[in-house]
């Protein structure tokens, strides 16, 4: 779920601002989402807490609320010491991202932020 009125309560409405944002945004979670695999299997789960909670904040504040809320999931299994729903959580993140890959695309092209991208999806 993406819900672009709160980008737009954060930055305002330009088109570029938000594609900026947001593509960021897309760019570090698709680049945490493995070093958090991997640090799971390596039973790190403090590296895995610390990119859970970076990236909690920020998807919600932008409107990722399904990335939220999975990182938040993610977040709380470590702190309670509860880590074995975390690869399964892991696995959703990856769609949650996904999700949201796809919503901000949509989001963009309504826009008009993407029409002079030749790598559009």
């Amino acid at each position: 779920m993406f819900d672009p009125s709160k980008l737009e309560l954060l930055i305002g409405p330009a088109p570029d601002a938000q594609r900026h944002v947001l593509e960021k945004l897309v760019e570090e979670l698709r680049a945490a989402l493995p070093a958090m695999q991997q640090a799971c299997q390596e039973n790190q789960w403090q590296v895995v807490q610390n990119y859970a909670h970076k990236y909690r904040g920020t998807s919600a504040v932008v409107g990722a609320s399904s990335c939220a809320e999975v990182l938040g999931l993610l977040e709380h299994a470590i702190i309670v010491s509860e880590t074995q729903p975390v690869p399964q959580l892991l696995a959703s993140l990856n769609e949650a991202i996904a999700n949201f890959e796809h919503a901000v695309i949509v989001h963009l092209q309504t826009l008009g932020a993407l029409n002079e991208r030749p790598d559009n999806h």
